[in-house]
């Protein structure tokens, strides 16, 4: 049987599907079309290979074009997908060689897609591409640490995880940063209590922040830009910087696939839990897939998950290619608990699950019909109608606070957790906020619960390990679980 499995994405996803679908079958054609000139790198990286000078980009390569030679996998980059031909089962290509670009047709008997995503792009009037920077590939890394010798202010535009990374990497450079981002806070989504701690790490660390506020436009200079800023009150504000950071989310790679097939309103490709795209020969992983969830959803949960993280970009893609190979969904992926952990100078923050406002803010009721985008930083939601019939949810809040260490141990830091219950029991999400170090990764054990459908009784009675060098010995994760039962 001589068979072709065609992947488009040289990436963490695809290259993950390549290879479990080597492993399910020796004789199978895999052809992996990536349209940049690099594979298998780190993008998680980005902002702490910025951070240091003495790191090259190409420190972030995992593994060389060899490794997947070996393996009897093909290669081809610089190949652009232009288009998806589903009743020829073909693709039209553009590929860039040597400085020149042709079109060609390519077919295939199975598609895996895991094209990932792009920077969004800021809508910002007056401001010239010069100005703007993402940071979301090796080449927006070359061209950040190449034109480092001519910044000195920096305006990062989102204060979400990206953005605060950034911040920080910018500052430890010694350039002055400007956070602006409309909402408040930053990591809209994540307690109130923890982002206004964030809020003040980064002015402790010297980050200025205009929070609340909008780039209104730009006006280009000979040596700065100035940036008009307005309050939704009216205010009004300039600065100066050099460059604008764009840290406002990704948009998925899909635009190639036909316009029939049903996707989220970010874009991505709606997916069933085995990453299967409707009943084609057709899987898809990473960042352009929004997938269906393994076990029963909560109620007032949208039904797929738009997940853009490595780990679901990896579990995706092997699940994709070995199903992609199989020809039949023989796997599904783990539920998933939607787990994210970052850093943001001395604090360690972490979250996993849902999470929504208390119900006396107007602005994130605790169930809703069609959840926002702005609801899950970084972990978007697709918009679909919840069943009339599903009973709106009764959600349950603890907060317990505590240290990172035992009881009087030096170099103890703050630690908080707090949880969230449906009225049965059932785990809804968490978050931890930790200062200094070996905080956030308490966060694992809720995950693991969370992708058992677990309850705040099952989390209340872990027998979690204790020394005074590694936590206190009732951990706050604990006692939220304990008061969350007595809420």
């Amino acid at each position: 049987m001589d068979e072709r499995l065609v992947i488009i994405g040289g990436n963490t996803a695809g290259l993950a599907a390549a290879l479990a679908a080597r492993r399910r079958r020796a004789d199978l054609r895999i052809l992996v079309l990536e349209a940049s000139g690099e594979i298998s790198w780190g993008a998680c990286g980005l902002p702490y290979n910025l951070a240091d000078p003495t790191r090259a980009p190409e420190d972030l390569r995992v593994r060389p074009a060899a490794f997947f030679h070996e393996q009897d996998i093909q290669l081809a980059l610089g190949q652009r997908v232009l288009a998806v031909d589903l009743p020829a089962c073909r693709l039209q290509l553009e590929r860039r060689s040597g400085g020149r670009t042709e079109r060609l047709e390519l077919a295939w008997d199975r598609l895996v897609v895991a094209s990932g995503a792009r920077s969004r792009e800021l809508a910002i009037p007056g401001l010239p591409a010069a100005r703007m920077a993402p940071l979301k590939t090796l080449d927006d890394l070359r061209a950040w640490k190449e034109g480092l010798g001519g910044l000195r202010r920096v305006a990062v535009a989102g204060a979400g995880p990206l953005g605060l990374e950034l911040c920080e990497a910018l500052r430890s450079l010694g350039l002055e940063v400007l956070l602006v981002d409309p909402e408040p806070l930053p990591l809209n989504g994540w307690p109130r209590e923890l982002r206004a701690a964030v809020a003040a790490e980064l002015e402790q660390r010297g980050v200025r922040l205009r929070l609340g506020w909008s780039i209104r436009r730009a006006e280009d200079q000979p040596l700065t830009c100035r940036l008009e800023l307005e309050s939704p009150a009216g205010g009004a504000v300039v600065e100066e910087v050099e460059l604008v950071a764009a840290c406002t989310g990704i948009t998925p790679n899909t635009e190639f696939m036909p316009r029939s097939l049903e996707r989220t309103a970010a874009g991505a490709l709606a997916v069933s839990a085995a990453l299967r795209v409707g009943d084609l020969p057709i899987w898809a992983a990473g960042d352009c897939a929004c997938r269906e969830p393994a076990v029963p959803a909560l109620a007032g949960e949208a039904a797929r998950v738009w997940n853009p993280q490595a780990r679901e970009a990896l579990t995706g893609g092997r699940v994709a290619g070995w199903n992609a190979a199989a020809g039949v969904d023989e796997r599904q992926a783990a539920p998933g608990a939607l787990t994210q952990v970052l850093r943001c100078f001395g604090l360690e923050l972490a979250r996993c699950g849902r999470l929504s406002e208390p119900a006396d803010t107007a602005t994130a009721p605790a169930v809703m019909d069609s959840p926002p985008v702005r609801g899950l930083l970084g972990l978007d939601l697709a918009r679909a109608p919840r069943s009339t019939a599903t009973a709106p949810a009764v959600v349950n809040r603890s907060r317990a606070a505590g240290q990172t260490l035992g009881h009087a141990l030096p170099g103890s830091g703050r630690l908080e957790v707090w949880l969230e219950a449906e009225s049965g029991g059932r785990l809804r999400g968490g978050a931890i906020l930790a200062e200094g170090s070996d905080g956030a990764l308490r966060i694992n054990p809720l995950a693991a619960l969370l992708q058992r459908a677990g309850t705040a009784t099952e989390l209340a009675a872990l027998d979690l390990a204790y020394s005074p060098p590694f936590g206190p010995l009732v951990d706050p994760l604990l006692r939220a679980a304990e008061k969350l039962l007595r809420s």
